[in-house]
């Protein structure tokens, strides 16, 4: 009899094990392949029977591998309670690598459910481990995950330094593909930051490297990115090229709302109406179906101005600014900085991630930091402001116009004081309209008025060909007729273009010019830029004359 129940014994034992492996080896083979073929890998882990994993150690890895294999096919899961088992397994073990890979899926259920602040705990907590497990390409992927959460909290700095450390990481790694992304979100960084040039540089070489790889989704990214970048900097000459490409090279039904706003606006702008109005149409169907409209307002606004429908686009303009201004404040109540502070602070303590029972502890010292948010939040809502109120900032340029209209490189006084003289009674009049503007405190409709008359005598100037003539006779007396020289060697630029170089070399800052010419400081600079390159590359005798009052 006990023979019998020995025997029984150990055959249970053998085909427990057998078991076992037969599972540990299968999830091991997933393993090998689910960074080239997920969709096969997430089949497979979908496959198993829970119910017959043997161990925790088995449950934790089938729960980690299953959950990178639902995010690998851009399945954004929301629920933890998956991650859960492979997270609270593994942080109690010496597994160092399967410990980093369960925060950082964790952390990925926290950004998809808009839980950044816990994100960034968690990824923070992820990041203590790079050191130990010495792997460019994990590091690469968490970095532009912080990338990623700082560019929803609206803070572009933080998120471009983390796409920076991403690339270097990937760079250190040799993946090519992963370098162009990250160039990518670069050029995006720096696009957020009005640091155009950049932008553009970034998304070029981002370009390049998707052409070379034949990643034909990189390169339809980049070439949109491009195209609205140059939208919103007003740089319409820049997106001939780029429109062409996009509507002849790759489907259309893959373009953003965002890129189809800014079509919109290229084609409004190229005065093709009927083209314009179709773009927009499509924009708007395409973000029903996402549910962002913020951007889409602003694009409408800009589009319905190009096409002289001043009246639709206020609406819309207003229509953003409600929407943006409900998206910052739902990123207020995400204290990004102010949890990563209180991780740092904690950890000199205790290790407040991994002891479950500490949280009250945990808890008791957000409170001690309270202060510190209120301080953030602070500095957040001033940001707000800052960011919304567009009619505020434009007449605050106006306000300082005639402080910032010379430079102290203009080449003489008496120029200065010719030019001064033939600005004096608007100006006057302008500035006048701006104290008032602030002074007021009337109705909004009040304010409103105001604001109509300075854009009003602001394009006056605009167009005052009377202004122009003179300010352009002043220059060629006092810069050696170089406004006559231009003419005559670069025929082929256009009014606009002479113009432009008019105001530069009559030492007109690049905040003045914007207010002159309605473009952006951004294209202002670009387009300076450009002209000089021509220039340079002409063939004329008088290009060193031309180019030597240019900064």
């Amino acid at each position: 009899m006990k023979r019998h129940i020995f025997i029984i014994a150990i055959t249970l034992c053998l085909m427990a094990c057998a078991k076992h492996s037969e599972h540990w080896n299968k999830l091991a083979h997933v393993e090998s392949f689910i960074n080239e073929s997920p969709d096969s890998a997430l089949n497979v882990l979908r496959d198993i029977d829970t119910d017959e994993l043997t161990g925790d150690e088995e449950v934790a890895r089938h729960a980690l591998l299953l959950s990178m294999a639902l995010d690998k096919n851009y399945i954004d899961e929301t629920d933890d309670s998956l991650i859960s088992i492979a997270k609270d397994y593994y942080e109690d073990t010496n597994d160092i690598k399967n410990q980093f890979l369960s925060l950082y899926y964790y952390g990925r259920v926290l950004y998809n459910r808009g839980d950044y602040s816990d994100a960034i705990v968690v990824y923070t907590t992820a990041e203590s481990l790079l050191n130990e497990i010495d792997d460019d390409y994990l590091a690469g992927l968490l970095y532009t995950q912080f990338g990623e959460i700082y560019r929803q909290v609206y803070d572009h700095s933080k998120s471009l330094n983390a796409y920076q450390s991403a690339y270097k990481h990937y760079s250190a790694a040799g993946l090519e593909h992963h370098k162009a992304y990250a160039l990518h979100d670069i050029g995006a960084a720096y696009g957020n930051l009005d640091e155009f040039d950049r932008a553009v540089d970034n998304f070029n070489i981002a370009l390049s490297l998707a052409h070379d790889l034949g990643d034909k989704d990189l390169e339809m990214i980049c070439c949109q990115n491009l195209l609205m970048l140059y939208d919103m900097t007003y740089a319409y000459e820049e997106c001939s090229d780029i429109a062409e490409d996009l509507t002849t090279k790759f489907d259309e039904k893959f373009y953003s709302p965002k890129c189809l706003g800014s079509l919109a606006s290229y084609y409004a702008a190229s005065q093709e109406f009927g083209r314009a109005e179709e773009y927009l149409n499509r924009a708007w169907e395409k973000t029903a179906d996402i549910g962002d409209t913020i951007d889409m307002s602003f694009k409408s606004a800009n589009t319905m101005k190009l096409m002289g429908r001043t009246d639709e686009a206020m609406r819309y303009f207003e229509n953003g600014v409600q929407l943006q201004n409900r998206e910052l404040q739902r990123a207020l109540k995400q204290p990004i900085v102010s949890a990563q502070k209180e991780y740092f602070q904690s950890q000199a303590e205790f290790n407040a991630y991994r002891l479950k029972k500490d949280r009250q502890i945990y808890f008791t010292i957000f409170i001690i930091f309270v202060l510190i948010l209120v301080v953030v939040i602070m500095y957040v809502s001033h940001k707000i402001v800052a960011k919304n109120v567009e009619i505020n900032r434009y007449m605050e340029a106006m306000q300082s116009l005639e402080q910032s209209l010379f430079t102290k490189s203009m080449a003489t006084d008496s120029m200065a004081e010719q030019i001064s003289h033939l600005f004096e009674s608007q100006f006057s009049l302008i500035d006048k309209l701006s104290s008032t503007y602030y002074e007021t405190h009337g109705a909004k409709r009040d304010k409103e008025a105001i604001y109509n008359q300075v854009h009003s005598e602001i394009e006056k100037l605009q167009t005052n060909k009377r202004y122009i003539q003179q300010l352009e006779d002043i220059v060629n007396k006092h810069k050696g007729n170089v406004m006559q020289l231009l003419r005559e060697s670069m025929p082929e630029f256009s009014e606009m273009d002479h113009r432009l170089l008019c105001f530069i070399y009559a030492g007109f800052s690049a905040k003045a010019i914007s207010v002159f010419t309605g473009d952006s400081v951004g294209n202002i600079y670009m387009r300076k830029s450009r002209l000089k390159a021509k220039i340079a590359q002409s063939n004329s005798e008088n290009r060193e004359d031309i180019l030597r009052y240019i900064p």
